[in-house]
C-alpha cells in the first residue's frame, strides 16, 4: 500500500466534536482516527494530536485520510481530509498552517496572521522551515513526516508552542535545539518543556548508508554507536526517535518531561509508513510513517488572550528521494506515499 501523511495539531481549549471516542492514547474525533500524548493533554494549555491512516475520504492506496497535497492524490480529498483533522483539535481548516519543511534546522515563529497558509496549496506554505513555533492561540500548526519524527514541546506557564519535523538531516543539524532556543527567546524555560514525540520508523526497519552514519557520527560522537549500529549487511540502521531524545536532553529538557505516544511504526496498518509498506529487500524490510505537523508562534502571552497555535509538517515529499530513501518497486510502479500529520494547538486561558 502506498503512504499516507499523517499530522500534528495544537489549538486552544475546545469541546469534544460530537461523537468523538477515546480509547487509551487513541481517539476517534468525528471521523478521523488520532493518536494523543496523554502527558502533553494533562497540561490543560494545548491539544496536539497525530493522525492515523483511518477515517478520511482518499481511495486506493492513498485509502483513507492522506493529508499530502504532493502525492498525487485527488486535491479535493485531501482538502476534505484536511478539514477532518483540524476537527480533531476543534479547528477549522483555515486556522491551519502548514510548511514546506526542507530537512534543515530553519524555525519560523508563525501567528494568527499566518493562518490558511499551505492549508489548499503547498505554494503559499512557509517556505524552507522545519520547526514552527507560536505563542498565540487559535493557530493550527502542522508538520508532516513519513520517515521522520513529529516533536511537540509546550511551556505550558508561558504558553509556548513547538512542533517539529525531525528527520535525519534535521536531526543532525540540530533543528530540535534550534526550535528550543527559538522558544525561549519567547519567553519559555526549558525545564518546564514537556515534549512529546511522535511515531516514527523503527529502528530495525530503517536502514541507511555510510553518508548518514558518518553524519550522526559527527553530531553525537562516540554516542552515536547506540544510534547506528551496523546491520551485518555492510550497512547500518538509524534510531530516528532515540536520537532525538538525545538532542532533547542535550538542550536541557528534563528526560522524564519527554513521552511518546505508546503508537509505533510497527501497529499493523495504523500509521501510513513508506518503508513498512514497501516490499522487502534483500537487506531489510525497512517501515515508513506518513507525515507530521509542528508550528510556532510569536510572541504574545498576555493572560486572557489567543496564544497557541497547531502543528503540522510535511516530511520529505518535497525534497529529492536519497539513496536510502528510494521507495521499492512493485508491479512496475513507484511506490506512492501517503502522508499523515501532527496538530497542535493551544488552549485559550480561562479570564
Amino acid at each position: 500500500m502506498g503512504r499516507v501523511p499523517l499530522g500534528v495539531v495544537v489549538a486552544p481549549p475546545r469541546i469534544e466534536p460530537t461523537g468523538q471516542q477515546r480509547t487509551g492514547n487513541r481517539h476517534a474525533a468525528r471521523s478521523a482516527e488520532v493518536v494523543r500524548w496523554p502527558a502533553i493533554d494533562r497540561t490543560g494549555v494545548v491539544d496536539a494530536v497525530v493522525t492515523t491512516r483511518h477515517g478520511g475520504v482518499s481511495h486506493g492506496e492513498y485509502s483513507s485520510l492522506n493529508l499530502g497535497l504532493h502525492v498525487g492524490d485527488d486535491p479535493r480529498h485531501v482538502v476534505t481530509n484536511r478539514r477532518l483533522a483540524a476537527a480533531a483539535v476543534g479547528l477549522e481548516l483555515e486556522d491551519l498552517v502548514f510548511c514546506r519543511q526542507s530537512h534543515g534546522a530553519a524555525v519560523a515563529v508563525v501567528g494568527t496572521h499566518d493562518r490558511g497558509r499551505g492549508t489548499l496549496s503547498d505554494g503559499d506554505a512557509i517556505g524552507s522551515t522545519d520547526a514552527l513555533v507560536t505563542t498565540e492561540p487559535g493557530v493550527g500548526l502542522v508538520v508532516m513526516v513519513a520517515d521522520c519524527a513529529p516533536i511537540v514541546m509546550v511551556d505550558p506557564t508561558a504558553r509556548v508552542l513547538a512542533c517539529v519535523h525531525a528527520g535525519w538531516r534535521g536531526t543532525v543539524a540540530g533543528v530540535t535545539s534550534a526550535a528550543i532556543a527559538c522558544m525561549v527567546d519567547h519567553g519559555a524555560d526549558v525545564s518546564r518543556l514537556v515534549v512529546g514525540i511522535g511515531p516514527a520508523v523503527a529502528a530495525h526497519r530503517y536502514q541507511v548508508g555510510d553518508d548518514v552514519k558518518d553524519a550522526v557520527t559527527a553530531a553525537f560522537g562516540a554516542r552515536s554507536a547506540s544510534l547506528v549500529p551496523p546491520d551485518g549487511t555492510g550497512r547500518w540502521t538509524f534510531d530516528v526517535a532515540a536520537a532525538n531524545r538525545m538532542a532533547l536532553t542535550d538542550a536541557g529538557v528534563e528526560p522524564g518531561n519527554i513521552h511518546d505516544t505508546g503508537f509505533n511504526d510497527t501497529a499493523p496498518q495504523e500509521a501510513a509508513r513508506h518503508r513498512r509498506d514497501s516490499t522487502p529487500t534483500a537487506a531489510a524490510t525497512p517501515t515508513a510513517t506518513g507525515p507530521t505537523s509542528s508550528v510556532t508562534a510569536p510572541p504574545g502571552r498576555v493572560a486572557g488572550s489567543p496564544s497557541s497555535p497547531g502543528w503540522w509538517v510535511d516530511h520529505r515529499g518535497l525534497q529529492p528521494r536519497h539513496r536510502h530513501q528510494l521507495p521499492v518497486l512493485r508491479r512496475g510502479h513507484r511506490r506512492r506515499r501517503r502522508h499523515r500529520g501532527v496538530s497542535l494547538r493551544t488552549r485559550r486561558p480561562h479570564v
